[in-house]
């Protein structure tokens, strides 16, 4: 390559680079509560999510986790382009396909829409505020039973907000684990389908728990003893 088509690129590189870390999407948000519709629940609880985006095109990938309603742990690893077309994301056990496009709408917002079999379901659309310091997710839905639902998200500045809610999410799981124990060893005699079945609940929240400590080590997050203990009931300590 000669010294004139190296420079090009290296100021095409650059240009790209500086573009993905201006993109207003791209960072580590943390759901704010206060802001979001609970009933039913907009988002999982305690969501923290981070995104990336590729320098060379239009693609976002990232991480997500969070607590189901049933106080279960869920982790996921995403990727999306804004590029207006259908894309299959599942397909339901009655063999029913999934599609979802997504299109910018300008360079703070982009628009989500969901079919079902061909049918519309659902439109989302997401937005950053002026500041950058705020997402906010509007999901509307063509059933005129279902009300609109609204998730917002706060930009994460610094180590100790995800920190905060890493250790929230793991504390929660850890009363899981402790409640379940204690389950068993209240349990009479002789109910050995029942224990079983505690057993098997004490085994996967320990899973999920082990699941989320990885997640947040990945992240530079050691929670202390004294952050996690809080959730536990005081009976079980």
């Amino acid at each position: 390559m000669n010294s004139l088509a190296a420079a090009v690129l290296s100021s095409a590189l650059a240009l790209s680079l500086s573009a993905c870390s201006e993109d207003p999407f791209v960072g580590t948000w943390v759901l704010n509560e206060a802001q979001t519709t609970k009933e039913p629940r907009a988002a999982l609880e305690g969501s923290v999510f981070t995104i990336e985006r590729s320098w060379w095109s239009d693609k976002y990938t990232g991480t997500g986790e969070g607590l189901q309603d049933d106080g279960t742990y869920f982790h996921a690893e995403f990727a999306y382009v804004l590029d207006g077309k259908e894309h299959t994301i599942d397909r339901l056990p009655d063999e029913r396909e999934v599609v979802q496009s997504l299109e910018r709408v300008d360079a703070r917002t982009y628009k989500g829409t969901v079919k079902v079999a061909g049918k519309h379901v659902q439109t989302t659309l997401v937005a950053i505020s002026a500041d950058g310091n705020s997402m906010t997710h509007t999901m509307t839905y063509e059933d005129p039973r279902a009300k609109s639902l609204v998730a917002v998200y706060d930009k994460s500045s610094s180590p100790q907000d995800v920190r905060s809610s890493s250790c929230n999410t793991i504390a929660k799981l850890e009363a899981r684990v402790i409640r379940g124990r204690d389950s068993l060893a209240r349990l009479p005699f002789r109910r050995p389908e029942a224990e079983v079945e505690i057993k098997e609940t004490i085994e996967r929240a320990e899973a999920e728990r082990a699941a989320a400590v990885a997640q947040a080590a990945s992240q530079g997050v050691f929670c202390s003893e004294s952050e996690l203990l809080p959730a536990a009931p005081p009976n079980a300590r």
